[in-house]
């Protein structure tokens, strides 16, 4: 089996750019200087490399400015001494914002970075090239993670040596149930013609004929287990398991844990495809205002406002049941 650092090498990606790091105010700027630090390898056309020089507090010093460049020195996972030209003779990998499989928020980036992290600890550790994991109550053979590209459920999968997608997981940023917000949106063609839906949509729409406006929320409860499972694990929820249909959700930092012979993530606040969230996590139907066009759901249009289904304990107290 191969190393997960020589896998990522000999995937094909774009080549990278500054601008790729710099973007949002530099902020992969500490991914690149903090693999660096942790000695960790880079994809790049020499292979997998691990940087020596210059070393982390001078790039950290000196990358947080537009077009910078430089003449990097390291070694390949195979020992060979080599100097690699900085960025162009990068790769643009996934915690880059490679393409179709890292383009998502900062935070969805650091999530990435640290389960990336963790799962070449656990290699490291147990001296193995392939991670036995249970995933969604699945067994599973991991060499890496990447992020799911598009706008599926899934916002990582696990792959294995092969560079497949053999897992894939929902995650949220925060630690509670307010920072959890939307499992899912519901703009999806399956809910066209979803009586509950339509309805939701249609007392909406009375109750804000000309659009939400700035502070507006409104919210219903929601009891049915089909529409709550499609929103919490995907649309293809009951299908196999894949981008739409998600094997676990999870909130906050993730980490590896063994148990046995096998590992498991864990974080803040998680659970397994089937499960229907419960207490402070309990789904609901709810709308807030937007500034932008509104939206269709359900074959109803209501103006600046986004809908979906959401954790109950966004709502606000003093806001009544419509």
């Amino acid at each position: 089996m191969k190393r997960f650092s020589t896998f990522m090498a000999e995937n094909t990606f774009l080549q990278l750019k500054h601008y790729d790091l710099a973007k949002r105010s530099f902020a992969r700027v500490p991914v690149f200087v903090d693999k660096v630090k942790d000695k960790e390898y880079f994809s790049t056309d020499k292979g997998a490399v691990m940087i020596t020089s210059p070393d982390w507090k001078t790039l950290d010093a000196e990358m947080y400015v537009n077009g910078y460049s430089a003449m990097m020195k390291g070694k390949t996972d195979k020992g060979k001494a080599v100097t690699v030209k900085y960025p162009h003779e990068f790769h643009k990998t996934p915690e880059f914002g490679g393409k179709g499989k890292g383009s998502g928020t900062a935070a969805e980036d650091r999530e990435l970075a640290g389960l990336r992290k963790e799962i070449e600890r656990a290699m490291v550790k147990d001296g193995i090239s392939v991670l036995p994991m249970i995933v969604g109550k699945r067994k599973v053979m991991v060499v890496g993670v990447e992020s799911t590209g598009g706008t599926p459920k899934s916002d990582f999968h696990l792959v294995d040596a092969k560079g497949e997608a053999v897992a894939w997981i929902s995650h949220k940023d925060g630690s509670t149930a307010k920072d959890f917000q939307q499992y899912g949106g519901l703009a999806d063609k399956i809910f066209k013609n979803n009586k509950l839906v339509t309805d939701w949509m249609l007392a909406l729409k009375k109750q804000f004929p000309d659009g939400m406006k700035s502070g507006d929320t409104a919210w219903r409860s929601l009891n049915n287990k089909k529409l709550i499972l499609q929103s919490v694990w995907g649309i293809d929820y009951g299908k196999e398991r894949g981008k739409n249909n998600v094997d676990e959700f999870h909130q906050g930092p993730m980490k590896i844990k063994k148990r046995g012979r096998n590992y498991y993530i864990k974080s803040k606040h998680q659970d397994n495809n089937g499960a229907v969230p419960k207490g402070d996590y309990k789904a609901i139907f709810y709308a807030r205002y937007t500034g932008d066009r509104g939206a269709n759901a359900g074959g109803v249009h209501v103006g600046t406002a986004r809908v979906g289904v959401f954790a109950i304990a966004i709502k606000k107290k003093n806001v009544e049941e419509i």
